[in-house]
């Protein structure tokens, strides 16, 4: 726990690093709100609406309107998403570095287009479940076609979704984790993208700090717990979830910082 603590102190640590936090939580609150806003007039009546409703040709009309108002929504808010990662990003870069203070938020532009190589680094190394689940749908409906309702073939179909689930379930809730994380390292190293596709360093700098890499997923996890915890607020979940994923961000980001800077002095002395 000694790291966590260290990095919420150090969040909290001049009025500075508070004011930076605030806004962080501004454009969170602002997500939720406007998120909480086209859920509760347009995707909700929506729904309502094709429980209903007795005319299919509306329905069909009505979810595709509320489908099209949530996308462009979510295009339009995307930028702030990408600049509240892309500063997470960069406050992990910075206590890499060895900065004594959150960094500023400044260099917008260049903040959001750290922001989008966030997001295509975890696209990309989640597109393999989506590929494997494509494959494996396809052989799974291969073994049961053209053989009706036979038991034996029911049962080895089923046998078949249950190891195509776990192996995805192991790849997303163990590896995918490992390997974000190590990308990200590899790329602020390097300081190229290209370099989140060097699979046999990325995959190196895991096996050499297996036990750091696990840790830093299990901060992860707590962060996400501590969000989870705002349900229980609910009046107040506007306000208290997005102050706890602005606090639990930056404080993940100030330990990945910490935990890389580690990496660098263990990669020096090595050498």
């Amino acid at each position: 726990m000694g790291k966590i603590e260290q990095s919420l102190k150090y969040i909290f640590s001049t009025p500075e690093n508070k004011n930076r936090i605030l806004v962080i939580f501004a454009i969170l609150f602002v997500l939720s709100i406007v998120s909480s806003i086209v859920q509760l007039f347009v995707q909700l009546p929506a729904d309502f609406i094709t429980e209903v409703g007795n005319n299919s040709d509306a329905r069909g009309v009505v979810q595709a309107f509320a489908a099209l108002v949530s996308f462009g929504v979510s295009i339009v808010l995307l930028p702030l998403s990408m600049y509240v990662y892309g500063y997470i990003l960069k406050v992990t870069m910075e206590i890499r570095n060895g900065a004594e203070t959150l960094p500023a938020h400044n260099d917008i532009w260049d903040k959001i287009k750290l922001g989008g190589k966030y997001f295509a680094i975890q696209f990309i190394y989640f597109l393999p479940v989506v590929i494997f689940f494509v494959i494996g749908a396809f052989l799974v409906s291969s073994i049961n076609f053209g053989t009706g309702q036979d038991t034996n073939i029911q049962a080895v179909e089923l046998i078949a979704e249950l190891i195509i689930f776990f192996i995805a379930a192991i790849y997303i809730f163990v590896l995918l984790p490992l390997l974000t994380s190590s990308a990200i390292y590899n790329m602020l190293k390097t300081g190229k993208f290209s370099s989140i596709f060097d699979l046999s360093t990325i995959f190196n700098n895991i096996m050499i700090n297996t036990g750091q890499y696990f840790y830093l997923y299990g901060v992860q996890v707590l962060a996400g717990l501590s969000q989870i915890l705002a349900i229980l607020t609910i009046c107040l979940i506007f306000v208290v979830q997005p102050a706890l994923q602005a606090i639990s961000l930056t404080a993940v980001a100030v330990i990945m910082g910490n935990v890389f800077k580690e990496f660098d002095n263990k990669n020096n002395n090595g050498n």
